[in-house]
């Protein structure tokens, strides 16, 4: 018998057990070598390190050890949406990046699911 899991949103997820939040993506693999990936970006470039997203979205994880992750994209997009159109490419490159690492973890973290279900 297949079993479906529906996702609604609304903490669901959350009271289901599932690690769905933000704050458990953030902690994970997945962006771990998100991470790794452009922090020689940010280290050969202090230009670039002001203009992160990724390097932002740290800082504030950091600081509350929780956050909402769209408004803080919001935020960040706001405050910078003046710099030059390269600075708004990597931002861009950026935000598919992390995009992709969140698909990659729920995909990840739903495999699990399937799988402590077989057993």
């Amino acid at each position: 018998m297949a079993h479906l899991a529906l996702v609604i949103g609304n903490g669901f997820d959350i009271d289901a057990g599932l690690p769905s939040k933000y704050s458990d993506f953030v902690d994970s693999l997945e962006c771990d070598n998100l991470c790794k990936r452009f922090r020689g970006l940010m280290s050969s470039s202090p230009n670039y390190k002001e203009n992160s997203l990724i390097a932002h979205l740290q800082k504030v994880y950091g600081e509350k050890n929780w956050f909402d992750i769209e408004e803080e994209i919001y935020n960040f997009v706001n405050e910078n949406s003046n710099n030059d159109e390269l600075v708004i490419a990597d931002m861009r490159n950026e935000f598919d990046a992390i995009k992709k690492a969140l698909v990659a973890y729920l995909k990840r973290v739903a495999n699990g699911v399937k799988a402590s279900e077989d057993k």
